[in-house]
């Protein structure tokens, strides 16, 4: 799925952004995977009830070829390539154990931060418990406002850039 240079008009962005503060350029989002699973169940059939306990399908692998949202100042995209242990449902709470990386690209994502607080859309609060989550799981890219993450998913657990999460 792909929509590529969406624009709102200015009378939009005065609704959303009234003081100016957010990036008016095009936005993007791209979510392009791929993988292999199936269904246990027909999810189109009405009485199917996907607030079960089991698990609708199954996926056994996950490739991650694109994944992009850009807008309002930040640009954000991952790529990575997830395979699925289905004899390892304990290890994250009934999913299937991954194992692979996901590489993630975070640019102007803390200037957004602050422009929304400063808009009003979010909280200072909320922004310190994205901080906070940032700060775990990405690291400091080339530019003072990248950020870069590896997440990688191995028999020991679960890695943020080389620290483990889990």
């Amino acid at each position: 799925t792909k929509f590529v240079d969406l624009t709102l008009s200015e009378t939009v962005w005065e609704l959303l952004d009234p003081s100016g503060r957010l990036g008016h350029e095009p936005m993007t989002l791209v979510l392009d995977l791929r993988g292999a699973g199936f269904w246990h169940h027909d999810i189109l059939d009405p009485a199917f009830d996907f607030g079960g306990d089991e698990a609708p399908g199954q996926l056994d692998w996950l490739e991650i070829a694109e994944l992009r949202a850009k807008g309002a100042g930040a640009d954000v995209s991952a790529t990575g390539d997830l395979f699925f242990d289905k004899a390892d449902t304990e290890t994250y709470g009934g999913m299937p154990n991954p194992t692979g990386t996901i590489s993630i690209s975070l640019i102007g994502v803390q200037t957004l931060l602050d422009n929304l607080v400063a808009t009003g859309l979010v909280s200072d609060e909320e922004a310190k418990g994205l901080r906070t989550a940032l700060r775990v799981f990405a690291e400091p890219g080339s530019d003072a406002d990248d950020l870069v993450s590896e997440i990688e998913f191995t028999d020991e657990g679960l890695f943020a850039n080389g620290r483990k999460i889990r």
